[in-house]
């Protein structure tokens, strides 16, 4: 038996057409918001849901950490959405758009990460999460979206969007 977990990567074609399949779907759980991250103060927040969302990280995530990545050529921070019960943080999702060389395909954006704090999973917010940076990602102009994942729930729950495995984007 192998230590290592394989890797899926999934893909939505037509982020267009599943949004108007899905337009009206907006619900949140009473009490809980949904608001664009402030890069310049929510470093903080950022690292402390990643660490009680992710039960066994291999290490803890800093602030400092989080202000690395946000540095990553790839993300903008007007793509990552923070939701909150109250003045708690309970859940993150991270959208990227990688933009083609001119005259290659069209934008492909990306779910980077998506963590809900336990506690407060099950109760529609991850979904909400994911809509608000679907409907992101077709202000972009993207039209496709691809997700990787290890763990075989998680490529079911994409798949409940729309998702379908496919072979990872090349170079």
């Amino acid at each position: 038996m192998s230590d290592t977990t394989e890797q899926v990567y999934v893909e939505l074609a037509d982020l267009q057409a599943f949004l108007r399949q899905v337009e009206d779907i907006d619900d949140l759980p009473p009490g809980i918001t949904l608001r664009p991250v402030n890069q310049a103060s929510d470093e903080a927040v950022i690292a402390e849901l990643y660490n009680a969302a992710f039960r066994e990280p291999l290490e803890k995530v800093t602030a400092r950490d989080v202000a690395g990545y946000a540095r990553h050529p790839g993300l903008e921070h007007e793509g990552v959405f923070l939701a909150f019960d109250g003045p708690l943080a309970v859940g993150l999702v991270v959208g990227s758009v990688d933009v083609p060389a001119p005259g290659g395909d069209a934008h492909r954006g990306a779910v980077e990460l998506l963590a809900i704090r336990p506690g407060y999973r099950r109760r529609g917010i991850g979904r909400a999460l994911i809509f608000r940076v679907f409907r992101w990602l077709v202000e972009h102009q993207v039209w496709r979206v691809g997700a990787a994942a290890e763990n075989p729930a998680i490529v079911g729950i994409l798949e409940s969007y729309g998702f379908r495995p496919t072979p990872p984007p090349g170079p």
